[in-house]
Parts: C-alpha cells; structure tokens; sequence
C-alpha cells in the first residue's frame, strides 16, 4: 500500500507540472508552450473568467473576451483581452489595460526579466530567448488605455523577419532577368508610386537572378532594376504586364505596363519577377533611384 501511495503522488507531481498555467500567465507572457495551443483549447479556461465571443475567418481564429469580475495580468487589472491564431502559425494574446503604458512596462519588464527597446512611432517590443521567435509588443490606444501583445510567431512569421519584415514594414522577394547573358549584377529597387524619386533596394551578383528587398514600408510601388556595368541601351527590366490597351504616356507603355505591387506590415510578397525589358520609361524610373 505505501508503494502504491509514492506511485500516485509521483504521478499526480508529474501531472501537475506537466499542467498548463493559468489563463493569466499566458495572457501575462509567462507561458507560450500554452499560448501556441489553438485557439479553440483556449476557449473553456476562458468562459469561466470572461463573457467571450469567437471569431472564425480563412487560415485564422480569434477569441475576444471581457472579463466578468478583475482579471490580474502582470499584477494589473485586465479590461480586456482576446486570443488569436494566424494563418501564418502565430499565436498571439492580447491584454488591453486601463494602467497607463509606463507601468505596464516597468510590470512587464520586471516579471519576464527583459527590457522593451522602442519600437515604430510609439511602441515597444521586448524579445525574449526560446525556441522560435518570442516577443512581448507594447503600444498605447487612443484613449490612453496600454495594449500589451504575447507573440509566439510561426514558420511563416520567422521567415518573414528574416526577410525584413517587422511591425512597421514589409519585404518582397522575386527574380530578375535580363536581355543578355550572363545576368550582369543587377541593383533591384522598390520604388513609390508617385515619388519623384527615392527607394528601396538590394543587390544581386552576377548570374545570381534572386532578391530580397526588406524594410520597405507599407505602400505601392513598381519593382525594377537596372544593371551595375555594361547597359549601352539602358535597358530596365521589371515587374510588369503585357500592353494590352495603354493610355498616351503611360508610364511603361512601351513595352508593357508596370504593375503596381502593394507591400503590408509584416508580409512578404513573393513571386515578384521582373521579366519585361523598358528602354524608354520616364526620367525618374530610367535610373536608380537614391537609396533610402
């Protein structure tokens, strides 16, 4: 019988430490073994603490809740808060608080041991040690009330910080071809519709047809690159359509029209190929632009 006791009390040790934490230490950053959970697990531990409602979109779900009595995150009292999983396999929990941001900071720092750097206009984020990407984003809303974010960011999402893309920006990725071969190294520029000039750009070697360009901030642009050495017919190449019907003095109405690629926070828009050649574009496209 005392053998069967110590078999059951190491058993239920076991268990409770294999146990995932409370609702509040997910909310607070403290476990995100249990935030990478889906969403739908979620929903039990928080109908007992909040009046919640669910919300399914493609590749997504969300869980917005409002608690029915006080809810302490961090030591602070939680207005609100919500759950939601990412078709790009990130999780992410979301606690709104009345405290303002400075001291949901300094509670923030003080319970996870790390310290939030500045982040976009007014934001924060604090990167914490673990396997995959781990972060604690902060922000202030309008009506004073601090935001603070728990992210565990999926395959998707790493891939899509390696390739430059954060809170603030976004990152493209395609190839590049040129008349001639081999391709000379090539300079491959994202550049604002409607600027006069200025863009975002990298450097490809020669023959070598892939690039990335990251860190470009959310807008539309035309992708084209021109080649580092050797273009007596200053030709451009870029990402562009076939004339079907084009409008006089429409910018790349030669040979094609260019095709406006819009760029989001936090994505990567892949597939950008530049294949048509220009020779006659207008003066602020028919060369590099200063880089930003």
């Amino acid at each position: 019988m005392k053998t069967i006791a110590i078999l059951l009390a190491l058993a239920a040790g076991a268990a409770s430490a294999q146990a995932p934490a409370p609702l509040a230490d997910v909310l607070g950053c403290a476990d995100f073994d249990t935030l990478a959970r889906p969403v739908l697990w979620h929903e039990g531990a928080a109908a007992q603490l909040a009046d919640c409602k669910s919300l399914r979109r493609e590749g997504s779900a969300e869980l917005e809740c409002r608690p029915r009595g006080k809810l302490d995150v961090l030591g602070l009292a939680a207005s609100e808060f919500s759950l939601r999983e990412s078709s790009d396999g990130s999780h992410t929990a979301h606690t709104v608080f009345k405290a303002g941001i400075d001291r949901v900071r300094a509670a923030a720092e003080k319970r996870r041991g790390g310290v939030f750097e500045p982040e976009g206009a007014d934001g924060y984020v604090m990167r914490l040690p673990g396997p995959g990407e781990r972060r604690l984003e902060l922000g202030q809303r309008e009506d004073g009330a601090s935001e603070l974010a728990c992210v565990a960011a999926g395959p998707q999402a790493a891939d899509a910080t390696r390739a430059g893309a954060d809170a603030t920006h976004g990152a493209l990725r395609g190839r590049v071809t040129f008349p001639t071969r081999p391709i000379p190294p090539m300079r491959v520029c994202a550049v604002p519709v409607g600027a006069a000039r200025g863009g975002w750009c990298a450097l490809t070697g020669e023959d070598i047809p892939g690039f990335t360009i990251g860190a470009i901030p959310p807008g539309e642009y035309y992708v084209l690159a021109w080649p580092e050495r050797d273009n007596p017919n200053g030709f451009v190449v870029a990402y562009a359509r076939a004339l079907e019907r084009c409008a006089p003095n429409q910018p790349g109405c030669a040979g094609g029209i260019l095709e406006r690629v819009y760029i989001r926070a936090r994505q990567v828009r892949d597939g950008v190929d530049l294949t048509r050649t220009f020779t006659d574009l207008p003066p602020h496209l028919a060369r590099p632009p200063d880089p930003r």
